[in-house]
C-alpha cells in the first residue's frame, strides 16, 4: 500500500482490516436496523497498483472497494452509490476496469448500493450499514454471494402520545416478504404483512425511544426506532375553525361559534364542547369578541369591497395555558341581494284547460339559499289555477281551468334571499284560443319504439314538427327511472337488468302548447338474442340444414302447423327438416315455417321453401321385398308337383337327398 501519503491511523486501521482477514475472520459492520451481520464475502487486498490515495483533509474518511460478481469476476464499469443512513448524502461513481471505486466521505453510518441488474432503476445488491470513523481508510475486496441478502428500512418515526402515524417500507417488496412483529411490545405498534407500521400511542403513553423488533420471511430480523416525544397540549390536541360569515359594507356582521375538533389517540372527534376555562381574545381594531364563547362581530366600513373575505386573527388560550391561533372569516356580500339579482320570466302562452312551464332567466348564478315560492294572496284573481313552483330554480308549472277569459294575466313569484330581502318576480301569461284539430295533426309527435339493452340507459328524441313554445313533461314513467328535456323533448331512461327478453315498458309523455297538449307514448323493448341473430337455412331437395349451428338454440314447427301435400319431420336440436312425398305423388313446393327458440327464452319465425322429395311407401316397400319371390314360387308349384308325386308314390315323405336334387334342378343353389 501507498502509506507514504497517508496517516498513521490511516495505516493502523488498513492493517487491522488486512489482519482480520489473515485470521480467517471477515471484517463485520454494524446494520443500524437489522439484528444479523451481512453475509458477503469481504477479504482486504493491496490495490496500490490500481487505486491511489492521495492525502485526506482533515476529518475525512475514505472507503475503497474491489467489487466481484458472484464467479469471481471483477465488476466493471458498474454504478455504486454510498448513501448515509439520514439519506440526505449519497455519492455516486462507477467501477473501473478492475472493479475497483473510492469515496472521500465524513465519518457517519453509510450502506453501499451496486446497480447494473435486471432493473436498471433498482439497486442489484444493498448492504448493510457500515460505520464510517474519522481518519481511517479501508481498502476491501467484496464478493457479492449468490442469494443476495435482502435489507429493509422505514421512515423516521416521531410523534407525541395520543398522535397516529402509518408508515411503510422504504424498499419495495418485489420478492413477497412477510413481516411480523416479535414479542408483544410495544402494545400500541402493529406490524403488518406487508410491513406497514402502524403506531397509535395512548395519551398516557411516557415519552421516550422505544424499539419495535420485526422479523422478515426472508431477510434478517430489523429494529424499528420509535421516538416518542412529551404529551401533546391542549393546543396541539384542539383545534378551532370559524364557518365563514358574511357582512355587508356599512353593517355590523356576527359569526356563529367557532367549532371543535379533537385530537384523542390518533382520532378526529369533530363537534366537540369548548373545555371550560377556554378564553378567546383578538386584536383586530373594528372587531369585538366574546371571551367566552368566541363569537366575533365585525364591524364593515362603508368602504369595504364586495366579495372580499375579511379574517379576523383571533387567539384561543387553552386552560392549561397553551396557545392557539385561528382565523374568522367575514365574506363582504352586496348590501341587498335582491338589488343585484337580475332575474325575470318570459311571457307564458296557453289555452283555457292547457299547462305551462315557465323557466326562470336569471342573468348570474342564484345567490345561494335564494327560495321562491307561490303567494296565493298576492295571486288573488288568479283562484282556481293550480300553481306549483320549484323552490330552488324558481320554474314555474301552472295548469290553466275552462272558462278564463281569452285576455292577459300576471302571476307573481316570490323569492326570498339569504340576507333576508324579498321581491317578487312577474309572469305574463297570455290566454289564446284552441288548436283546431288540423293544426294538432299537423304538430303530432311521435316517439319510435325503442329495442334497448337492459340496465343500460338509452336517449329518444320526439318525431313530428312541436309547436314553437312547446313544454314536455312525464305523465307516467311506466314503472321505469326516466328524465325528459322539458324543452326539446330528449328523454334518458333505462330499463332494469333482469328484464326478460323482448319484454317491453310503456312510458306516456306530455307535451303542451299554447292551444292544446298531447300525451305520447314511448316504448322500450328489451332486446334478445332473436333479434340480434339470424339463422340462414340451406335448402336442397326434400331437405333443409341451417348454415349455421348456434348453442343452446331449439327448433320446431308450430304446434297449428299441418301440411296435407307432405309429410314434414325436423330435427328439434340440430334444426334439419326433411319433406318427403309417395313415389307415386307428384312433388310441388311447400311452405315450411320453422320456429327458432333461442337460449334466453326469444323466438323467431324462419320461413322455409322446400320441395318434397319422393320416397317410395310401405306397399310399395313390401312389393320391392317380395318381387323377387315370384320366380320362386313358380319352380316350387313344379317342386311341389314332383314331391308329391314321390310321396303318392312311395307313401312316405322323400328323403332328403332327393328334396335336395329337386331345389337344385329348379336352379336354386343348396349347400348339401
Amino acid at each position: 500500500m501507498r502509506r507514504g501519503k497517508c496517516k498513521t491511523g490511516l495505516a493502523v486501521a488498513a492493517a487491522t482490516s488486512i489482519m482480520l482477514v489473515s485470521a480467517g475472520i471477515a471484517p463485520t459492520y454494524a446494520h443500524a436496523e437489522q439484528d444479523s451481520p451481512e453475509v458477503i464475502d469481504e477479504v482486504a487486498v493491496d490495490t496500490s497498483n490500481s487505486l491511489g490515495f492521495e492525502e485526506l483533509p482533515e476529518g475525512k474518511a475514505k472507503r475503497s472497494y474491489l467489487f466481484l460478481d458472484t464467479d469471481g469476476s471483477p465488476l466493471q464499469d458498474t454504478e455504486v452509490r454510498f448513501v448515509s443512513q439520514d439519506g440526505k448524502t449519497s455519492h455516486v461513481a462507477r467501477t473501473n476496469e478492475n472493479g475497483a471505486v473510492a469515496f472521500i466521505v465524513d465519518p457517519g453510518s453509510y450502506r453501499y448500493q451496486i446497480y447494473g441488474g435486471k432493473d436498471p432503476e433498482k439497486p442489484r445488491f444493498v448492504s448493510g450499514w457500515i460505520t464510517v470513523k474519522e481518519d481511517t481508510f479501508i481498502i476491501t475486496s467484496l464478493k457479492l454471494p449468490a442469494e443476495q441478502t435482502i435489507f429493509y428500512t422505514w421512515p423516521k418515526i416521531d410523534l407525541k402520545p395520543g398522535e397516529h402515524k402509518v408508515v411503510m417500507p422504504n424498499e419495495e417488496n418485489e420478492t413477497g416478504t412477510e413481516f411480523e412483529k416479535i414479542g408483544g411490545t410495544p402494545e400500541w405498534v402493529t406490524v403488518y404483512r406487508d410491513g406497514t407500521v402502524e403506531v397509535a400511542p395512548l395519551e398516557t403513553t411516557k415519552a421516550g425511544v422505544y424499539t419495535v423488533k420485526i422479523r422478515a420471511s426472508n431477510a434478517p430480523d430489523f429494529a424499528v426506532r420509535i421516538e416518542l416525544q412529551e404529551s401533546a397540549s391542549g393546543a396541539d390536541r384542539y383545534a378551532f375553525k370559524y364557518p365563514t360569515s358574511y357582512v355587508r359594507p356599512g353593517s355590523v356582521g356576527s359569526s356563529i361559534t367557532p367549532s371543535l375538533t379533537l385530537r384523542k389517540d390518533g382520532y378526529d372527534f369533530i363537534n366537540q364542547p369548548v373545555p371550560r376555562g377556554t378564553m378567546f381574545e383578538t386584536s383586530y381594531p373594528e372587531a369585538t369578541i366574546d371571551k367566552n364563547t368566541g363569537e366575533v362581530k365585525y364591524i364593515a366600513s362603508r368602504g369595504t369591497k364586495v366579495g372580499e373575505t375579511v379574517k379576523i386573527p383571533v387567539t384561543v388560550t387553552m386552560p392549561d395555558g397553551s396557545q392557539l391561533k385561528t382565523d374568522a372569516a367575514f365574506e363582504v356580500i352586496p348590501p341587498l341581494l335582491k338589488t343585484v339579482t337580475d332575474i325575470s320570466y318570459d311571457d307564458a302562452r296557453v289555452a283555457p284547460g292547457g299547462k305551462f312551464v315557465a323557466d326562470l332567466n336569471s342573468r348570474e348564478p342564484l345567490p345561494v339559499g335564494t327560495e321562491f315560492r307561490w303567494d296565493a294572496r298576492k295571486n288573488a284573481d288568479l283562484r282556481g289555477w293550480n300553481v306549483a313552483v320549484d323552490s330552488a330554480t324558481g320554474v314555474v308549472e301552472a295548469v290553466v281551468p275552462e272558462g278564463f277569459e281569452d285576455k292577459d294575466y300576471n302571476l307573481h313569484i316570490l323569492a326570498s334571499y339569504t340576507d333576508g330581502s324579498r321581491e317578487y318576480v312577474t309572469l305574463p301569461v297570455h290566454i289564446v284560443n284552441q288548436l283546431s284539430p288540423e293544426e294538432l295533426e299537423a304538430h303530432k309527435l311521435r316517439y319510435a319504439q325503442q329495442i334497448v339493452t337492459p340496465g343500460k340507459a338509452f336517449t329518444a328524441e320526439p318525431e313530428g314538427d312541436p309547436v314553437y313554445g312547446s313544454v314536455f313533461s312525464i305523465e307516467n314513467d311506466g314503472g321505469i327511472p326516466i328524465t325528459i328535456d322539458r324543452a326539446t323533448g330528449r328523454v334518458t331512461a333505462k330499463i332494469p337488468a333482469d328484464t326478460e327478453a323482448d319484454s317491453t315498458y310503456t312510458s306516456k309523455l306530455r307535451v303542451d302548447f299554447p292551444g292544446g297538449h298531447q300525451i305520447i307514448e314511448l316504448k322500450a323493448t328489451a332486446n334478445s338474442l332473436a333479434r340480434k341473430n339470424t339463422v340462414d337455412y340451406a335448402v336442397q331437395e326434400g331437405f333443409a340444414k341451417p348454415k349455421d349451428q348456434f348453442s343452446g338454440v331449439h327448433y320446431g314447427l308450430p304446434k297449428s302447423y299441418k301440411n296435407q301435400d307432405a309429410n314434414v319431420d325436423i330435427n328439434p336440436e340440430t334444426g334439419e327438416v326433411r319433406a318427403t312425398v309417395p313415389r307415386s305423388q307428384k312433388p310441388k313446393e311447400i311452405n315450411v315455417p320453422v320456429v327458432v327458440t333461442w337460449e334466453d327464452g326469444s323466438q323467431q319465425l324462419v320461413d322455409l321453401h322446400v320441395v318434397p322429395k319422393q320416397t317410395a311407401t310401405q306397399k310399395e316397400l313390401n312389393w320391392e321385398r317380395v318381387w323377387w319371390i315370384v320366380p320362386f314360387m313358380i319352380a316350387a308349384e313344379g317342386l311341389g308337383v314332383l314331391l308329391f308325386w314321390l310321396w303318392d308314390s312311395n307313401k312316405h315323405v322323400p328323403p332328403f337327398n332327393a328334396v335336395t336334387h329337386a331345389l337344385k334342378n329348379a336352379g336354386f343353389n343348396v349347400s348339401g
